[in-house]
Formats: C-alpha cells, structure tokens, sequence
C-alpha cells in the first residue's frame, strides 16, 4: 500500500463532495436497467449503497494475445455485520503518532510504519497479526513505504529527486534496488519486485539483489504508479499516453489501467464508455489476485471530477464498479470488497449487501478533511476476504498538530 494521502493525490485534491445515499440510489438504478439491456442479472442494493454487476464491455484493439483465464476463483462473499478498530502497539521506547508513513501486505497479515526513540533515532516497525514482530533501522532519505509483502517484506523509497529503493526483509536486512533512479512500487510472496527506473521505464525484479528486466511498453506510452505483482507474477499499473515532463511536472495524456501477464504483452483494461452519462476519462489500478485486478474509474474534469472504484476479471475482460464515487483513498480489493468514504467523512465498508460504518478509537479530537485535506480515518488496504482492514487514524493533538494511529480493524 503506498501511503494513503497519496495514492488519489492527482484526483482527489479536486474532488467534488457528494452525498453518498442519494448518488448511490440514482447510479444503482440507472446502472440495473444497463444490465437488463446487457442480458446481466439482477444489482445488489444496500439501503444507501448499490454495487454494479459486472458488464461485459469491449476493449479498444491492443497488441499481444488476449488474457487468459485464471485458475483462482475469486473467494465467496462471507456474512460480515461489524468492524472493530484496535490501534497496533508500538514497541518500548518507540513513538509514531508524528508521522505519517504507513503500509500493510493484502492480506492484512503485515502492517509497517515509521517510528521514532527519544534521541530522535529513526526504524522502521513491522507488525504480524497485530503484534510488533520486527524493528530495524530507517534507511537514510526514505520518505515512503511504498508496498509491504505477504511475507512481510518492505520496500522504501526515497523523495522525487533522488529516485531509490530500499527492500527490507523481516531479519532486519537491507538492500538497494539495482538500476539507475530504481523505485520499487510492488512486491508479491516471492519477492518478486515491479517498479520503474529513470525515466519511468517499466522493470521487474526477480528478487532485491537481482538487476533489473524490463516489461513491455506500446509506442507512444508512459508508465506511472502504482504497480502490483501477484503471487503468479500477473503485473499492473497504469500506463500514460506520451511523455511525463518533469519542469513542471505534468502528464502529457490520459492514463489507463494495464494488465501484464506472465510472460505476455501489455492489454488495457475493459472501461465503459461513460457512468451516469460522464465519460470515463482515465482508469487507475491498484491490485491484483485471484484472477482479479481492483482500481478506479475516472470521470469528469477539473471539479468535477469523480473516481469510481472498480475491479476487473482478468479472465473474461469483465469490469464492474461502484455506483457512486469515492471521496476517499479508492480503497478496493481484488475480491470485490471497497471502503467508500461521504462528504461528512463518514466511512463505509461495502460488498453486495453489506454496509458496515467504519469508525475510528474513541477521544480523540477528529479535524474534517475539508480543513485539513487530510480525512479523520483513511482505510489503505482490506484483506481478502474483508475480516482485517489496516490504516490510519489522524486526530488533533497539541497545538493542534495532526496526530496519527495505526489501526486494524477486524470484522466479523
């Protein structure tokens, strides 16, 4: 997971506040009477939210041959009715209410963060399962957590100038990604690493000592971030239409979701035309697993700009999203499960028919992210099957500094 303020950062600065009962209604009617046209079953309403079935949508003509299907179904939906925060225990002597640095694995087992002692000493806190496990060093100039591993593997990475990775295993050890300007951005169980070199060129790498392998780009694209790497070496992110340009630095063309399979050409993923009547202007992904890839959708220009969040069936170029636009991180997970966020800040676990409210430890002081930018509770990553959520809680401490707490919530 990439740290949380960031990950919309390019959208949601700009995002218009909706209300999410009343959008959600008027999105999940129009939507069903889409999927009676399309010959798809019936859509699941939740009093105030609504989930899109999946469409199947055509695909611009792209080079390489088409996805295969995969042999990992999606998990079933379980019956969940609640969610329970905790906030995870530092070790002795370690505080890091001051900083913002978080990162969890996609299963929920792994979280990480960034943490100082009294002498001002940096390290880097991985926990397992809600219990601190390991602490080691913080790499000089590491600004970010960019993924955490099922295996709790971290990878770091330093600020824009410099452009440099560091992957840091369970034991404490440390290494550099190989490769000019190396950023690693992905990282599954076998800690096989997806990232870019200088000049966002698109690389993977076999482990944390390995030099880099380039994937495939078509002419004339760019690739961006995020990226991910599943377990079966299936790779993701999105990919720009021409140049980024540094001075100033700005994306020169739309970007979409891309989808690698192992050994494969790059294929854009399936998007619909428009939602609600809006065209979709960009697509952005975030994961992948079990045959499944989960991002946003992205309407509208300016302020009124709205990202949906979606996922994809790698299998049968299949895309579905949710009804109604996420003022919040695009927290969605291959196998369907999303973290909806209101103009009010109100957070919302969502699939199918389950709506649970989200809250955060009580007393403590919230500051809306309208004042802010920053919300009172930001969810960066639920587990598969939505039992273990993992992220922040950012509150008002003294002289109203921003005070932040990693929390897991499990549900049940």
């Amino acid at each position: 997971m990439s740290d949380l303020n960031e990950l919309l950062a390019d959208i949601g600065d700009r995002a218009r506040i909706y209300d999410v009962t009343e959008r959600a209604l008027v999105l999940g009617r129009r939507r069903r009477n889409t999927r009676r046209l399309a010959g798809v079953g019936g859509i699941a309403a939740v009093v105030a939210l609504s989930i899109t079935g999946a469409l199947t949508l055509p695909t611009r003509p792209e080079s390489g041959p088409a996805v295969p299907p995969s042999p990992t179904p999606s998990p079933p939906a379980v019956a969940l009715t609640a969610c329970t925060a905790a906030e995870l225990p530092m070790p002795a002597g370690l505080r890091g209410d001051a900083y913002h640095e978080f990162g969890a694995d996609p299963s929920g087992r792994f979280q990480a963060t960034r943490a100082a002692d009294g002498k001002g000493r940096e390290f880097l806190v991985v926990w397992e399962d809600g219990s601190p496990r390991a602490v080691s060093e913080w790499p000089k100039g590491a600004v970010r957590i960019n993924a955490v591993s099922s295996t709790g593997t971290v990878l770091l990475r330093a600020g824009q100038a410099e452009l440099e990775s560091w992957v840091v295993r369970r034991d404490g050890t440390t290494t550099r990604l190989l490769g000019p300007g190396a950023v690693g951005l992905g990282i599954n169980s076998a800690g096989v690493i997806v990232g870019q070199l200088r000049g966002n060129l698109l690389m993977t790498w076999p482990n944390d000592t390995a030099k880099p392998v380039p994937l495939p780009v078509p002419d004339g694209m760019t690739a961006g971030d995020p990226a991910a790497i599943a377990d079966d070496g299936t790779v993701v992110t999105q990919l720009f239409e021409g140049r980024f340009e540094q001075t100033p630095f700005r994306r020169s063309g739309p970007g979409w979701a891309y989808v690698w399979q192992p050994g494969g050409s790059p294929q854009r993923l399936a998007l619909p035309e428009a939602i609600d009547g809006v065209k979709v202007k960009s697509s952005r992904v975030f994961q992948v697993a079990d045959g499944w890839a989960s991002g946003v959708l992205i309407t509208g220009e300016g302020e009124d700009i709205r990202p949906y969040p979606a996922r994809w069936r790698l299998g049968s170029g299949e895309v579905e999203w949710l009804a109604v636009p996420d003022r919040g991180e695009g927290t969605v997970n291959p196998q369907g499960w999303a973290v909806l966020r209101a103009a009010d800040d109100t957070t919302t676990l969502v699939r199918g028919d389950v709506a649970i409210r989200l809250t955060g430890l009580p007393g403590h002081t919230p500051r809306p992210s309208n004042v802010t930018g920053t919300a009172p509770l930001m969810v960066g990553v639920v587990g598969p099957d939505a039992r273990v959520l993992s992220g922040l809680q950012v509150s008002e401490g003294e002289n109203r500094d921003l005070v932040y707490r990693r929390l897991r919530w499990t549900c049940h």
